[in-house]
């Protein structure tokens, strides 16, 4: 169960991290994804780049949350 729940959580966050590169905006509920797998220390590599970009883009106001 908690297996499955982390793949469900990695899906949404790619699905978050193409649609905030994509069309510069995320809404609260996407952040509220951004902010769990921030917290998580399972991710791998690939996963960690990819946060790090996202939060980068926010930080710079090239994606904006809300």
């Amino acid at each position: 169960m908690v297996l499955d729940e982390g793949l469900q959580l990695m899906e949404q966050f790619y699905d978050v991290y193409s649609r905030g590169l994509e069309t510069g905006v995320l809404s609260t509920q996407d952040w509220q994804v951004v902010e769990t797998v921030r917290q998580m220390d399972e991710c791998n590599e690939e996963q960690q780049d990819m946060l790090q970009r996202l939060l980068y883009y926010i930080d710079r106001g090239r994606i904006k949350v809300g």
